[in-house]
């Protein structure tokens, strides 16, 4: 699980320490968790997801899970990652989960939506899940 709770800025992070999952060969699974643990008007960026992955080179990858607030949907760039996760080197990726939480009036239609028409591309492989829990 990769998650940077405690900085502000998570992509000066993974700059400063030169960190990347490159080494990660028999990589097969990996969940990212996108929001900050506690609740606050703060909206990180999200920018060192795309960072990470962008350095994934496992051929084995088959699932890839973002944790992530429905409310923190915006701030993570889906085209991006869509681009990235097309790269061959995703090519075993059965499974692109996200498990949003949201408030109990929120329906996970509408973030469901709004992933899927922005990862349309594996929308159509087939390859997106959801998930959602309440907060």
């Amino acid at each position: 699980m990769i998650g940077f709770q405690e900085t502000r800025d998570p992509t000066d992070v993974l700059h400063t320490m030169h960190f990347d999952l490159s080494r990660c060969a028999g990589l097969r699974s990996l969940r990212i968790s996108c929001s900050p643990l506690h609740h606050s008007s703060y909206r990180p960026s999200l920018s060192w997801i795309l960072i990470i992955l962008s350095k994934v080179n496992s051929p084995f990858l088959q699932e890839i899970t973002f944790s992530i607030r429905h409310s923190d949907l915006c701030a993570l760039n889906l085209e991006g990652l869509e681009v990235i996760l097309s790269h061959a080197r995703f090519k075993a990726l059965k499974r692109i989960t996200f498990d949003i939480e949201q408030v109990k009036d929120c329906t996970i239609d509408i973030s469901e939506a709004y992933v899927r028409k922005r990862m349309c591309a594996h929308d159509t492989r087939g390859i997106l899940c959801f998930k959602s829990s309440f907060y």
